[in-house]
């Protein structure tokens, strides 16, 4: 009996696209740091900011943790600090505060679309009536995520919200699962995946034992399913319901098992 849904956030409940190469997102970053007394040229901050992420990531790369995940606000601090120039009355010492403003900035100049899909809500609702755990397990960052659950209307949905940048870690890290369910004191034996990522949602859903939904809401066609699902699951005990279709209201179908 399956008591508790984990879902995964980004392709899954909404439909998001964001990009970050624009070139009006790094003017618009650029000037929200100069306001503050930070000078960088919109091309050089860009440079500097996936070099930070990087450095950030390597930093907490070990033999254990292969899929790390850096906190941005880290990136966003340093991105003022190690500014190529400083205006001296404007600078000031970049506090919580400020980083959040900054992340929203840069977000929101980056996003091009966000919306939940047609029946994440209903879906959610449905499994609240019913009494089921909702969870989520995200491969996102906190700044970011949380003012955007409450712009689809989701963030008071869920009964807890596991994020990878709080953690340190990102799915398919066997760590990620396996904290929220000893967190949350949830029993894999009653616990269901449902992602729309073969390698993160279903490969970490099984290499922690928990069974998985695969939603197709890329449009792959059957073949690709079936080649990713090859390279992700060794054990035919672990592969996924698929819906298809990528509609979530499949899940509730009595004939799926998992209603």
């Amino acid at each position: 009996m399956i008591e508790n849904y984990i879902f995964d956030l980004y392709g899954t409940l909404v439909d998001i696209h964001t990009d970050q190469t624009k070139k009006e997102v790094w003017k618009v970053i650029s000037r929200y740091y100069l306001k503050a007394g930070a000078v960088w040229l919109p091309k050089k901050m860009k440079q500097a900011y996936f070099r930070m992420c990087e450095e950030e990531e390597e930093k907490l790369k070990t033999p254990e943790i292969r899929y790390p995940e850096i906190d941005l606000g880290i990136v966003f601090r340093r991105l003022y600090e190690e500014a190529p120039l400083h205006i001296p009355y404007l600078r000031k010492q970049p506090d919580s505060q400020w980083i959040e403003k900054a992340a929203s900035v840069f977000r929101k100049a980056s996003r091009e679309k966000l919306f939940p899909y047609r029946n994440t809500i209903t879906v959610l609702k449905q499994l609240k009536q019913k009494g089921k755990g909702v969870w989520l397990l995200s491969n996102a960052q906190t700044l970011f995520t949380v003012e955007e659950l409450k712009m689809c209307g989701l963030y008071d949905l869920f009964d807890g919200i596991y994020i990878s940048s709080d953690h340190g870690v990102k799915k398919p890290q066997k760590q990620f699962m396996e904290a929220m369910l000893k967190e949350y004191d949830i029993a894999k034996e009653t616990a269901l995946m449902i992602g729309n990522d073969m390698k993160a949602d279903v490969g970490i859903a099984c290499a922690c034992g928990v069974p998985s939904v695969f939603l197709n809401t890329d449009g792959y066609e059957r073949k690709e399913i079936e080649r990713q699902q090859k390279e992700v699951i060794s054990d035919p005990s672990c592969r996924p319901l698929i819906i298809e279709s990528g509609d979530l209201a499949e899940l509730l179908k009595p004939e799926n098992g998992y209603a």
